[in-house]
């Protein structure tokens, strides 16, 4: 017998919507795979942009730093080799400093916060009393605050100055009468002047209803006194509403 022959297998002859099926798919993957390096590519823009950005603001922050550390600290002597104090003890030293730098800068800032916001919630108590020179100081409406009333030039020994005070009845139906009294003045050093050394023109002084009067307080410094910045308590007599701190400086 003859011995039968194995039949070769042939590759079945590709149409031509085959290959324009595998064409689109190739088609395809490469749009996505271009599109999505232009993503990637935006993506690390931005990343790189969000880099930059912290980057210069932490350098702001080394350059005020070290602004500062130059001020009060010779550095160039410090690190100058002739000294007793080797580099790493100098360095320990820069590094210490500038810690402290950035403390004290955190503190100034917590220090300006906590001041604002202290400001503004007094403000928001309290009523104007203006002094005829331009000058406003603040009566608050409940008596957790008492108005200054700053003397607005300083004074010498032996001279006398006097500041008139704007006062506002704000009651539409009653007057009132006014009677000042002070406290002896203090000084931070305890030197302290007679409270004689105050007076007020006119004393009392009556206001109508829903107008203003003005009242003079004038200062008499005696020869011997001591320098320094002087304050009295000033009110009215009977009348709990009206009080205010006065300063003076004496120079």
């Amino acid at each position: 017998m003859a011995a039968s022959k194995t039949p070769k297998a042939t590759a079945a002859p590709t149409s031509s919507n085959e290959k324009t099926e595998e064409k689109k798919v190739e088609e395809i993957a490469s749009k996505i795979k271009t599109e999505s390096k232009g993503v990637i590519n935006s993506a690390s823009k931005i990343v790189f942009k969000a880099v930059n950005i912290l980057e210069e603001e932490i350098a702001k922050g080394i350059v005020a730093a070290r602004q500062v550390e130059d001020k009060l600290i010779d550095v160039p002597k410090l690190r100058n080799p002739s000294l007793k104090i080797n580099s790493t003890q100098s360095e320990e030293l820069l590094s210490r400093f500038r810690k402290d730098v950035h403390d004290i800068i955190d503190l100034f800032i917590d220090f300006t916060t906590i001041a604002v916001n202290s400001v503004e919630k007094i403000s928001s108590n309290l009523i104007s009393i203006k002094q005829e020179n331009g000058t406003t100081t603040t009566k608050p409406v409940q008596q957790t605050h008492i108005p200054l009333i700053q003397v607005p030039q300083d004074i010498k020994p032996g001279e006398s100055l006097e500041i008139p005070v704007k006062l506002e009845n704000d009651d539409k139906n009653n007057s009132k009468s006014l009677f000042f009294t002070a406290t002896p003045l203090t000084n931070e050093n305890g030197n302290t002047l007679a409270a004689s050394a105050l007076s007020f023109s006119p004393n009392p002084l009556a206001i109508e209803p829903n107008t203003s009067g003005i009242v003079n307080v004038k200062i008499v410094v005696p020869a011997s006194a001591k320098t320094g910045n002087y304050t009295s308590f000033v009110q009215a007599k009977d009348l709990d509403n009206v009080k205010a701190t006065l300063l003076v400086k004496i120079v």
